[in-house]
């Protein structure tokens, strides 16, 4: 059983899931920058003999619902995404 505000929820409207895929994709392309960064980094450490010595750690904030359970883009919903 979903929650009461996941029930209560209509269908997303085309304009909401277009607007939602939209901020997807965006998503995926800001990734690249953060590849390209990485990479970098990851370079740089080698180049000094440093990276075998190295944690890299990543954190994120998942939190923000793109149309899952015909939730809206909104980040206070009841379930994480």
């Amino acid at each position: 059983e979903h929650h009461w505000l996941v029930r209560t929820q209509l269908p997303i409207t085309k304009l909401c899931a277009g607007y939602s895929d939209s901020l997807y994709r965006n998503r995926l392309r800001s990734l690249l920058g953060v590849d390209a960064l990485v990479g970098a980094i990851a370079d740089t450490l080698k180049a000094f003999g440093r990276l075998d010595s190295t944690y890299m750690l990543y954190s994120a904030d998942h939190g923000f619902h793109l149309g899952e359970m015909s939730m809206p883009f909104f980040k206070g919903q009841p379930y994480d995404t």
